[in-house]
């Protein structure tokens, strides 16, 4: 999880899911691009999806 494409090359990178907030000031579509699987607007939001979103996905398989 991170606000920046650098932070999403690296989750990437490690073959891990990336997931971003918007809080760093970066565009959506910058992070999409560099590979977040899900953007949220803030931790609230991300809070507010966590039953729903990746997280639940990942918990559910593990």
């Amino acid at each position: 999880m991170g606000d920046s494409v650098w932070d999403m090359k690296a989750a990437t990178g490690a073959s891990v899911t990336a997931v971003a907030l918007l809080s760093g000031g970066i565009p959506r579509e910058d992070l999409v691009g560099a590979g977040a699987a899900e953007v949220y607007r803030d931790p609230a939001d991300l809070l507010a999806h966590l039953d729903t979103g990746v997280f639940a996905r990942i918990g559910a398989a593990g």
